[in-house]
């Protein structure tokens, strides 16, 4: 016999059967039932995290491409516009500024100081109604929060933010709102005295353009142009302010909304786990025989198909993305319970 003859061992050939199995239990609750009592637990528990980890990228995604200016592209105005750009006006034509330091994340007033006396206002832009009244519909208030306490600090945004300039009744005129170290900005609907929309942030990730000054950067005066294209000019620099501004915020709403929007989808996996223990106790249900461990892990190998549908439809319904998961997931077990762990049927064999 040869010695140097080599032994070809068979090529093993990949178990197809195996995934579709596994894909079985997208729809299957009988497959789901299976894999829940004869798999290992920490199998079904991987498979649990997994399908959460895949429910929230809908989420994930949408508040992490946040922009700060995207409220300017959805809402009306209601003047905003004509205000800042009366505002970068006033400043050009006074000589005073906002500058910033990207270093420290902080802003400085150039050439006009504010005070508490008037609520540290720094500009107020109001129109003539038709019946020849003045109403207020922007303000920028600038607080230099350098020598402030806190408490001290906390009471002066707290004052601008209750200022009611046109009524007793509430706040109905927007606002831009610097701080030493933070930025918002709000939206009113005149007669509406709740926020339409706005954005907080601060000063960490300007433009290099922005170190030179708010006003230097935003105000745009072409000669050759309308007031309403300079005005548009403006507000497309200070859309990009905005986006810069929110970045550092962005992310914290990230983390937040995505970390309570977890932990409520595995509190809900677990709570179906638990229901479907209770709904198979009875001293006459067949299905007693499944063990508690056994209930979590069919809720568990649940998740998947629910899974794959809120990261489907959360791209497509944004506006119900947060709710999707729980709803499909809850349908989906409580159809799995109503079918292979009803009373009714035969003990579930393992």
């Amino acid at each position: 016999m040869n010695k140097k003859a080599k032994i070809i061992k068979p090529k093993k050939k990949f178990n197809w059967s195996k995934v579709i199995s596994y894909l079985r239990c997208l729809w299957s609750n009988q497959v789901t039932t299976e894999f829940g009592i004869t798999k290992k637990w920490y199998v079904a528990v991987i498979v649990a995290l997994l399908s959460i980890i895949i429910s929230l990228i809908p989420t994930t995604v949408s508040t992490a491409t946040a922009r700060g200016s995207s409220f300017l592209n959805t809402t009306s105005y209601y003047n905003y516009d004509e205000g800042i750009y009366s505002f970068l006006e006033d400043a050009k034509k006074n000589n005073y500024d906002i500058t910033f330091d990207k270093k420290t994340g902080e802003s400085k007033l150039v050439g006009k100081t504010t005070s508490s006396s008037n609520d540290f206002l720094l500009y107020e832009h109001k129109i003539t109604k038709s019946d020849g009244a003045k109403f207020v519909d922007l303000q920028v208030y600038y607080i230099d929060s350098t020598n402030l306490s806190d408490a001290e600090l906390s009471a002066a945004i707290t004052s601008a933010y209750e200022e009611k300039p046109n009524s007793l009744d509430g706040r109905d005129a927007s606002f831009l709102l610097f701080t030493t170290k933070t930025f918002v900005t709000r939206i009113y609907k005149p007669k509406s005295y709740v926020a339409v929309s706005g954005v907080y942030g601060d000063f960490y990730n300007l433009n290099d353009s922005l170190t030179n000054g708010f006003v230097n950067a935003l105000y745009k005066n072409d000669s050759t142009k309308t007031r309403l294209e300079n005005i548009s000019s403006s507000l497309s620099e200070y859309k990009l302010f905005l986006d810069d501004v929110y970045i550092n915020t962005r992310k914290t709403v990230t983390l937040t909304q995505v970390g309570i929007i977890a932990a409520i989808n595995s509190g809900i996996v677990l709570l179906m786990g638990l229901v479907l223990f209770l709904l198979t106790r009875g001293k006459n249900n067949p299905q007693r025989t499944v063990k508690f461990q056994e209930c979590f892990n069919i809720a568990y190998w649940s998740t998947i198909s629910p899974a794959l549908i809120s990261l489907i439809l959360g791209f497509i319904i944004s506006a119900y993305q947060v709710m999707l998961f729980v709803i499909v997931f809850g349908f989906r077990v409580m159809w799995l319970s109503m079918k292979t762990l009803s009373p009714n049927n035969p003990p579930v064999k393992k």
